[in-house]
């Protein structure tokens, strides 16, 4: 036994980190010390994700030592939560840098259930990086990530629905061939104490108890350039993050990608117990212009006041509560806006703008099974969308305008990866039969509608009579609530969006079942090389595939126009008062019949089966 505590104390005692940890908020360790948070092993952690080397450093430290009993006998229940501990430090503490090498190929095989018909698709990848985090000091520390990443075909021809690209490298590629190469790199550098420190850098950033579905900020989004501090207490805890992100358009035209836009979240939480959290949190998404008095500590919704009350802001509140021991509930609520004149009568149907996550998180004690949970998601229309006007003073919308506003990096969401209008039911179970084979187990059951099918028929020859190319009618985030307005600075608002609800109200809904298996073996050392072999299958069934195409695609020629001088509209030669008049004009309203009859009988069912199988070499 004393061995055993003279050789946890000289492991610990080491300064020079090996693994990326600090700057990758997906890494193993995360979803490991979650486990060990609900066990009770360690204290609540920091909702912001990644943490800083002397964090994860205490965190092990603290599960080698809860596995100890009062008189340093081990104690049997822990037994192994305390090798999976030493075992993580043995991965992450081995040396000061290392090398990767991974690569790996992805096949998609899709089967049309309604037409009949199947396709094949391909995908191969390899990475090749050095990586490592540095203890420059006992409060200082540098983490990085850098490396060299090539593909061959369409990643989201082989991967499931509702999954993002793993990788920071989407853009500015070198092509040799079929082969496209990218610059792919994440760093960063923290100061302070486990329980008060600042990090900045560039890296993908989690927040809130959901790993990898997070209402708010998802780590399964895209990288940004980040800066945040945490400060932990007994009873209360706060973080604050400022992000510079890229900006799309408001058609998301894949070509166009523009700086200046930003995203900020802050949250305070109240532990009055150990067993409860509570939290506060505000988000909010702006752009062209740098606006630091979101780096001040004081509510996003006073503070916005200042710039003219234009930023998208968003507010939530985030309930961690153990029912009993290693059984934990988590409930988002995420409010985009809200009808507060209907909410005061007890109506929901209104201009209701929000998401909610409520689950359950179990690790049994001495179990293969780690961790397993069950939790479902829904997320009204428009929620994470918000249009963009040509300029301060008009109220044109067009689509090949920069969005500075929705809630997206880079054309990717910054939260949940399901669309507006979409619900979910999600089951996973991590098991461990050895300590470095790792496997789970997942399924899913999602619906989703295209909210335009919900609106009506005037709306409906709105965009109809649009020129093509102005709006998305795909029932996407980038579906907005408001049409252009030459007429005034103020775009105008889509009235059965404005006034309603509209979730789940169209006729045809998008189902998709999913169910999945990934599997993880680490071959611990051959000649110095850790080696890790990874398989993936997916089995995924989508009825009325098709959903998210456009409904009604606007008219490349003869479309309606505005003249600033009559201040009247012209649409085949005529002249009206109102859109509106057009929009109910009988061969209007056939021509949009047909579109939405065209795009409904596109919709088909299909059958999709995704395999994957890739290795990692470290030194």
């Amino acid at each position: 036994m004393k061995k055993f505590l003279l050789i946890s104390a000289l492991i610990f005692s080491l300064s020079r980190l090996a693994a990326q940890v600090a700057v990758d908020p997906n890494d193993r360790f995360y979803a490991e010390a979650q486990v060990w948070e609900v066990r009770g092993l360690i204290d609540r952690l920091p909702q912001i994700r990644p943490y800083p080397l002397n964090l994860i450093k205490s965190i092990l430290e603290k599960v080698a030592l809860a596995g100890l009993n009062e008189d340093g006998t081990r104690n049997e229940l822990y037994k192994e939560d305390v090798d999976l501990a030493l075992y993580e430090y043995e991965r992450i503490f081995s040396k000061p840098f290392h090398v990767e090498l991974s690569g790996g190929g992805n096949l998609g095989v899709s089967t049309d259930r309604t037409n009949g018909g199947s396709s094949t698709s391909k995908f191969l990848e390899g990475r090749a990086a050095i990586a490592g985090d540095v203890a420059i000091h006992p409060l200082v520390s540098f983490s990085y990530n850098i490396g060299e990443y090539g593909k061959i075909g369409t990643w989201s021809n082989v991967t499931p629905a509702y999954t993002n690209f793993p990788r920071d490298a989407i853009q500015d590629s070198a092509s040799i061939g079929p082969l496209s190469v990218y610059f792919d790199a994440n760093s960063n550098i923290s100061a302070g104490t486990k329980d008060f420190y600042a990090t900045a850098g560039m890296s993908r950033v989690g927040f809130g108890p959901f790993l990898g579905e997070g209402l708010c900020l998802n780590e399964n989004s895209y990288h940004s350039a980040n800066m945040f501090v945490n400060a932990s207490s007994r009873y209360v805890s706060f973080t604050t993050l400022f992000s510079a992100i890229g900006a799309t358009t408001n058609f998301n035209n894949d070509d166009i990608l523009a700086s200046s836009k930003y995203f900020a979240v802050h949250s305070i939480r109240f532990t009055p117990f150990s067993w409860l959290g509570i939290s506060f949190y505000e988000s909010v998404v702006f752009g062209g212009r740098t606006e630091f008095l979101y780096l001040i500590p004081a509510p996003f919704m006073v503070v916005q006041g200042l710039g003219g009350n234009h930023d998208n802001l968003q507010m939530g509140l985030l309930f961690e509560y153990d029912i009993v021991k290693n059984l934990r509930l988590n409930l988002d609520i995420f409010i985009d806006d809200l009808d507060a004149e209907k909410l005061a009568k007890l109506k929901l149907d209104g201009k209701n703008r929000f998401g909610i996550q409520a689950g359950f998180f179990y690790t049994p004690p001495r179990s293969v099974c780690k961790s397993f949970g069950m939790n479902y998601t829904l997320i009204t229309p428009y929620t994470y969308s918000h249009w963009q006007c040509v300029g301060d003073e008009s109220g044109q919308i067009k689509g090949s305008t920069v969005n500075y506003q929705n809630y997206t990096n880079n054309g990717i969401n910054i939260g949940s990866t399901l669309q507006p209008d979409s619900d979910k039911v999600g089951f996973t179970a991590r098991f461990q039969p050895k300590k470095n084979l790792k496997l789970t187990l997942s399924s899913s059951f999602v619906r989703h509608q295209n909210v335009v099918e919900a609106l009506s028929s005037e709306e409906a020859g709105r965009y109809m009579i649009s020129k093509a190319g102005t709006y998305r009618t795909d029932g996407s985030l980038y579906t907005h609530s408001m049409f252009s307005n030459e007429t005034d600075y103020n775009a105008e608002h889509v009235d059965s969006a404005w006034s309603s609800l509209l979730f789940m109200s169209g006729a045809h809904s998008m189902y998709t079942c999913q169910a999945g298996l990934n599997a993880e073996y680490e071959i611990p050392s051959v000649k110095k090389w850790r080696i890790t072999l990874k398989f993936g299958y997916t089995f995924e069934y989508v009825h009325n595939k098709g959903i998210d195409n456009n409904i009604y695609p606007g008219m490349e020629t003869g479309y309606a126009t505005y003249d600033s001088t009559t201040k009247k509209y012209t649409f085949k030669g005529e002249t009206y008062d109102k859109l509106s008049d057009i929009a109910n004009l009988p061969e209007v309203q056939a021509q949009a019949r047909k579109a939405y009859d065209e795009w409904v009988a596109k919709l088909f069912d299909q059958v999709n089966q995704y395999f994957y199988l890739g290795v990692k070499l470290t030194y």
